[in-house]
């Protein structure tokens, strides 16, 4: 180690010997000009001695670089001198290879820090894929719970529906075995019974078959030219002998230029003959059935509705009429014999063109089954549209002029929020001139019901979730939208980690849902961005590529 000794003036004042043999003798002379080869005091460098005698440090300690490239320590300390003058004791350390160890282990820190940092993304993307894979496999077994329940349902119904024609047909056949001898009357009228429960039968196979077809997806659908005045003067006539017999007054009411549609022919006469079927039969004598058709010019929507004057459905059991083996629990309707498939037989058909099919009716007040089919499909998708920006007033303030655009091209807006949001929310689109609504009345305007907790017992449930926005999605769907705009806000739902992964599994739960709506929507979902890493944030952004800019959904990353 080399020691020097410089006085206040810069004067080299003692050396030892390391330093003699690298710099010579040097006593006397400026320390800058002797021990740096400068012509003035450190230009450009911070001197030790400023720091020592001007600015009164106790210790100084600074690394520099000489012309050799080597690395040089130098600590210095303040010295008294016997006159009481300051000078300045400089220790001086060749730490070369110190400074090359820590610039090796700095960038191999750095290395390993950036490994780390892709093994990090890496797992997070890992553990990502995973939740998604476990959503995708409880979605899975939520579907498989749901196909063993329906199984299970359908072999009970199926058989107890079957038993009944297949018991009388046995029995009348055994009577006819064991009394040969009644009269040709009696004979003929047992074999009567027995055809016509054969029939009912045969019937309850084909639907039964007909609409696990239609559910597994593996009918054809033909593409034919539909003319529906031709279509329905085929099918009336098959219902006029029945309608004679009860004076059912029946009356068609098509709009002379209904335009045709691209379908399978037989599938749209299945769908009339089914509801035109009912209305018959539950249809009092002396009663009117009304078949009406038109087309909405503006939604490019073909409807049509039979309209019946019969016992009429409850409200509360309106619900079960599209599902299979839905009947209503009236005595007086389920009186009627049949599968109960007619009705999701429809449903499905209607479906599978981008339709919908719902009905209006009141006890003793008859019903109105009403169905339309786009004219063209060209418009249904799901736009997902994902925001992590901004809070929830960031997100209200944009709803305004979005809402009042896709109002105008006929869609419903809903909103899901809290009660707290939606309040806020009403002042905004109110501020826009936009009525706002909380029931279901046809409204364009629609908020979820604030009464309704989406929080089950506290806690953040997928399934409580799903069963909250799909209920009430259920009610919006039945109604001749154009379209449908629906904004979430999640982020006061994701209260922990278990939380994120419900709402997750929620809203992939939702997107299979939405996408069986079979119109265009546009879902709008909020979370907070210190609720996802920059990986899950990504990964939203792929899964959601559009986002809103300017009042307006925007295809692409904001």
């Amino acid at each position: 180690e080399g020691v020097s000794v410089i006085r206040g003036d810069f004067e080299v004042e003692f050396i030892n010997e390391p330093m003699k043999r690298q710099f010579g003798e040097v006593v006397g002379q400026k320390c800058y000009q002797a021990l740096r080869g400068f012509d003035s005091p450190c230009p450009g460098e911070i001197c030790s001695l400023q720091e020592i005698l001007v600015k009164g440090k106790k210790r100084y300690e600074i690394t520099k670089t000489n012309e050799d490239g080597k690395y040089y320590r130098m600590t210095s300390a303040p010295l008294r001198n016997p006159d009481g003058t300051l000078s300045m004791v400089q220790i001086r350390q060749d730490v070369t290879e110190q400074m090359r160890f820590e610039a090796e282990r700095k960038k191999y820190t750095e290395q390993l820090e950036q490994i780390n940092q892709r093994m990090e993304k890496e797992v997070e993307k890992r553990t990502l894929e995973l939740s998604e894979a476990n959503s995708e496999l409880r979605l899975v077994n939520d579907r498989l719970k749901d196909l063993n329940r329906e199984k299970s349902e359908f072999i009970d119904i199926a058989v107890h529906d079957l038993r009944t024609p297949l018991t009388s047909i046995l029995s009348y056949a055994d009577l006819l075995r064991k009394y040969q001898d009644e009269s040709s009357e009696t004979r003929t009228e047992f074999v009567s019974i027995i055809i016509k429960e054969s029939f009912r039968m045969k019937q309850l196979i084909s639907d039964y078959l007909d609409l696990s077809k239609l559910e597994s997806g593996f009918v054809d659908f033909q593409k034919d030219d539909v003319d529906f005045h031709a279509l329905i003067k085929e099918i009336l006539p098959t219902f006029e002998s029945r309608a004679a017999a009860k004076q059912i007054r029946m009356s068609l009411l098509f709009t002379p230029s209904l335009p045709g549609l691209t379908a399978d022919t037989n599938r749209i006469r299945q769908v009339f003959v089914n509801l035109i079927d009912n209305a018959v039969k539950y249809t009092p004598a002396g009663g009117e059935i009304r078949i009406i058709g038109d087309y909405l010019e503006k939604q490019r929507l073909l409807r049509f509705s039979i309209q019946d004057s019969g016992p009429g459905i409850d409200e509360k059991n309106q619900g079960m009429l599209f599902k299979k083996f839905g009947k209503a629990m009236d005595n007086e309707v389920r009186a009627y014999q049949g599968s109960g498939l007619g009705l999701s037989i429809a449903k499905t058909i209607i479906k599978h063109y981008g339709g919908d099919i719902w009905v209006e009716s009141s006890k003793g007040d008859g019903s109105c089954f009403t169905f339309t089919l786009p004219k063209d499909r060209s418009a249904v998708q799901v736009q997902h549209v994902v925001s992590v920006q901004g809070d929830t007033s960031e997100l209200i303030r944009q709803m305004g002029p979005l809402w009042k655009d896709y109002l105008d091209r006929n869609y419903a807006c809903v909103y899901f929020g809290s009660p707290m949001d939606i309040d806020r929310m009403k002042e905004t689109l109110s501020a826009h001139n936009l009525n706002v609504y909380e029931l279901m009345e046809k409204e364009q305007i629609i908020f979820s019901p604030a009464k309704e907790p989406l929080l089950s017992n506290g806690k953040c449930d997928g399934e409580h979730l799903y069963e909250c926005a799909s209920r009430f999605c259920d009610r919006i769907m039945q109604l001749p939208w154009d379209g449908l705009l629906i904004a979430r806000d999640m982020s006061r739902l994701i209260l922990d980690e278990k939380a994120k992964q419900e709402v997750l599994y929620f809203e992939k739960k939702m997107d299979y849902y939405l996408k069986q709506c079979r119109k265009p929507i546009v879902l709008i979902c909020r979370y907070h961005p210190e609720h996802f890493s920059e990986v899950e944030i990504s990964h939203l952004r792929q899964s959601h590529p559009y986002y809103i800019s300017a009042g307006r959904i925007v295809a692409g990353s904001a």
